[in-house]
């Protein structure tokens, strides 16, 4: 009975309504529904609310085009400015939104024991690259891969040959350790290079003074490879104190982590030395027989911010050698290749924004004159017919004037660029847009805009081919990463004659020249293995008919011949283990005559090469264009040197996989090298 009075007194609370409150409430529901048909709340013009079918061309310019219950909306429309035309509220563009800053800030720099989860980092040059390029997640980065299309290889080939090319490498892990005591960098060196404290390295002197950089490959006790290392030693310096410090650049690649940093670690331990990450460098490759005049495009000397730098080392009366010797680079030396190997200049260069025409005046360039002018005479040069140097204490004779065997001194004395916490204050400034330009003097108190100069590495490499070539010469540039290396990389890429190159066809050019690349090139170290295992686990069925497991297995790439896609093979697999050996030894079922064994050795059988050849295996009797007439693809001669070696065996067996439409082949063959003891 309650239930039933509730409802009444509900009913009837129902029927006794207010009509002036009631109207007043539907009142304003409908205005707010009229507004919302009225006006448009999306991005959508006037015209733009038709089906497509009766949209016409002419529909956004002319609205009498418009059906009638439009045409005066479209009138409106057309009476309002541009901007007010949208609607105020817009979409938040978060594709925009990422690629506002063109410039890494110091806080989105890698880092080096980052997790495994973490959203891949983007180098500072991300943009250029994701417009022109394939783009994948490789080491913990986002780096460019390939090109769009695999016919660019011979533009490549042809650009660093004759014009000049560009490639970023700044993936690769800059590490610098600082030593309080003398002595500890070549003590470093030795032992990650093997060598006995008390013998010799087998570097000159002018890389343990930061004269020229130095190259290795880095292994361990094993004799397996770690990674390919480029070190740079900081000049010495001598503190307040009287203490001498020295600091050494190590340049590791980045598919050696976790494993080659620990090593690293725990050598600068047992040595009481500091090491640090340096993610606020980057690192341009340039090369070409147009090296020098692309560089000297992009790169001007600042000569009183160069003075100010050399005086924390005291030479500043060096900058007449640095100046001197940069001007020569320019105007009588056209190829990177005729400098001295390995040569390091560093100095203060103008920032890209600020070296347009518009903004050098004639008073900046009569100033640098008077600065240069003020300076002691430099001292002598690689030209100069007499050197101070105690390892070329005679004269130079015309051979070694050609090749300029001899660097001077303080010619890398910057210690901007070795300081990081200095080099990190100075450079986190937000990107500077081409509108932004100024002719005004930059005033570090007043002026928010960034400073007008970086500190700036130039490192002289050399051809790998033969002396009269210049292919694979040129300069690596180092360089702050901050509002520094994306404008000097667009400056690059804007020069003529420049073509930017992605890492697999950088790699492929190296092959042409016969460098090896890491760590592709390098089937003893555990990068290549996680790599390649990652790649073929479907390998593993086969290997288990062996009774061998997999990590036994080291795995060589193949190389196409004319830079084409080899999808229908897989990698070729060089078995290290004597129980595989003897397995495959039967499959392959070798006849007792020694010729027909060596004939099997020397050439790919012919039924081979009739159905579907896959490669051959070239050795110290074959070069490379002979190997060509054998198959799509090869393994070159200092790949087939690097393959680990078995006890007791002067030969290894090489084990070609091949795919079928119905079935996948195997195919054994012997290389024809034989191992050093």
């Amino acid at each position: 009975m309650a239930n039933n009075a509730t409802t009444f007194k509900a009913l009837e609370a129902v029927h006794s309504i207010n009509p002036s409150l009631f109207l007043s409430a539907r009142k304003e529901e409908l205005f707010t529904l009229q507004r919302e048909i009225s006006t448009s709340s999306s991005n959508a013009r006037v015209f733009q609310r038709l089906p497509r079918h009766l949209r016409r061309r002419a529909m956004s310019k002319v609205p009498h085009l418009l059906p009638r219950h439009l045409r005066n909306a479209a009138i409106r429309e057309m009476n309002l400015p541009k901007r007010v035309r949208q609607r105020k509220r817009r979409k938040d563009m978060k594709r925009k939104q990422q690629r506002k800053d063109f410039v890494v800030n110091v806080k989105q720099l890698p880092a080096l024991n980052g997790e495994a989860n973490t959203k891949a980092f983007r180098l500072s040059t991300h943009i250029f690259h994701a417009k022109r390029m394939k783009m994948e997640d490789k080491w913990g980065m986002r780096l460019p891969v390939k090109h769009i299309t695999d016919k660019i290889f011979r533009n490549g080939y042809r650009y660093i040959r004759r014009h000049c090319t560009i490639h970023e490498r700044s993936y690769m892990v800059c590490l610098q350790v600082d030593f309080n005591t003398a002595g500890n960098v070549e003590k470093l060196l030795k032992s990650m290079m093997n060598i006995h404290i008390d013998s010799s390295l087998l570097f000159h002197n002018d890389y343990l003074v930061g004269k020229r950089e130095g190259s290795f490959e880095w292994k361990d006790k094993h004799n397996f490879t770690i990674s390919t290392v480029e070190f740079l030693v900081r000049p010495k310096t001598v503190t307040f104190n009287g203490a001498s410090e020295e600091s050494i650049m190590i340049w590791i690649h980045p598919s050696s982590l976790p494993e080659g940093y620990r090593h690293l670690e725990q050598l600068v331990k047992d040595l009481n030395g500091d090491i640090y990450h340096r993610n606020d460098l980057s690192r341009f490759e340039v090369r070409g027989p147009l090296t020098m005049k692309v560089i000297s495009n992009v790169v001007r000397i600042h000569i009183e911010d160069t003075i100010n730098e050399l005086k924390a080392t005291k030479s500043e009366s060096h900058v007449k050698t640095i100046s001197k010797e940069w001007e020569r680079m320019k105007t009588d030396i056209q190829m990177a290749t005729s400098l001295p190997v390995d040569m390091v200049l560093s100095f203060m260069a103008k920032h890209p924004i600020y070296t347009s025409s518009f903004n050098t005046t004639f008073e900046d360039f009569k100033k640098e004159s008077q600065l240069i002018a003020t300076a002691i005479a430099p001292s002598l040069s690689y030209t100069s017919s007499q050197s101070s140097s105690k390892d070329n204490a005679k004269s130079l004779n015309s051979l070694q004037k050609k090749s300029m065997v001899y660097v001077p001194d303080r010619m890398n004395d910057i210690a901007l660029i070795w300081n990081q916490k200095e080099c990190k204050a100075r450079y986190q400034f937000p990107y500077l847009k081409r509108n932004k330009r100024t002719s005004k003097k930059f005033n570090p108190l007043q002026s928010a805009e960034g400073p007008r100069s970086y500190p700036i590495l130039l490192i002289q490499k050399p051809s790998s081919l033969n002396n009269g070539s210049s292919m694979g010469g040129g300069f690596d540039i180092i360089l702050p990463t901050v509002d520094v290396s994306a404008h000097v990389w667009f400056k690059l890429s804007e020069q003529k004659n420049t073509m930017a190159l992605p890492i697999f066809d950088r790699d492929r050019l190296l092959l042409e020249q016969g460098k090896r690349v890491f760590p592709n090139d390098y089937p003893s170290s555990q990068a290549f293995q996680r790599d390649v295992v990652a790649q073929n686990e479907h390998l593993e069925d086969f290997i288990q008919q062996l009774s061998c497991p997999l990590s036994s297995y080291r795995p060589v790439q193949l190389f196409g011949i004319w830079g084409g896609s080899l999808e229908p093979y897989d990698m070729i697999f060089v078995p290290t283990n004597q129980q595989q050996i003897i397995a495959l030894t039967k499959l392959a079922k070798p006849s007792k005559d020694n010729k027909e064994l060596e004939a099997k050795m020397h050439a790919i059988p012919k039924s081979m090469i009739e159905a579907k050849c896959i490669g051959f295996v070239t050795s110290a009797n074959y070069s490379l264009l002979r190997g060509k007439k054998y198959g799509i693809g090869f393994i070159t001669l200092e790949s087939s040197q690097q393959l680990p070696s078995i006890p007791g065996h002067s030969q290894n067996i090489v084990l070609i996989k091949r795919k079928d439409e119905s079935n996948e082949f195997y195919y054994p063959f012997q290389c024809l090298y034989k191992v050093q003891k």
